[in-house]
């Protein structure tokens, strides 16, 4: 497996792969976030899920690998009272929310932004339906929370 990043010369990144590490930010090999397979398996991945598409949306894939990088973060993240105080648990803390905020930046730039741009990784059902309810699992609540999955906020 390989991590590679080249400047374009003139102003077209020559590898997609190249592209998504620059939106992303992820332009220096030391801490590598993802190899070059695995940033080209998902965009293999949203041309599979967009077959009539003409542009290949960089900013979603970008979101959709950075999601990937703050994944990998998180399954780092140790439980239990006394690893939760230790440094290194708390800087993977700190790079998985960093990673999320990246990866929902870029979402935001993606066609469409929000949950349309979702939707054509199959995050969604159809652009509008709420893919979550905040609190959903609370116990004893009347209230179910808020629906979330577009840019609407609405009380359920």
């Amino acid at each position: 497996m390989t991590w590679s990043y080249t400047v374009p010369a003139n102003g077209t990144f020559a590898e997609q792969a190249h592209h998504v590490r620059f939106l992303m930010g992820d332009t220096a090999k030391i801490p590598q976030s993802l190899q070059d397979e695995e940033i080209e398996f998902i965009i293999a991945e949203w041309q599979a899920a967009n077959p009539t598409a003409t542009d290949v949306d960089m900013y979603q894939i970008a979101s959709t690998v950075a999601y990937a990088v703050a994944d990998r973060y998180a399954g780092l993240v140790s439980g239990g009272k006394s690893a939760g105080d230790s440094s290194l648990n708390r800087y993977y803390n700190g790079e998985m929310d960093r990673w999320r905020a990246v990866a929902a930046r870029l979402g935001l730039k993606a066609v469409g932004g929000g949950a349309s741009a979702l939707s054509g990784m199959g995050l969604v059902d159809d652009g509008r339906a709420a893919i979550f309810r905040t609190h959903q699992m609370d116990n004893g609540r009347s209230d179910p929370g808020t629906v979330r999955g577009d840019e609407r906020l609405s009380q359920w």
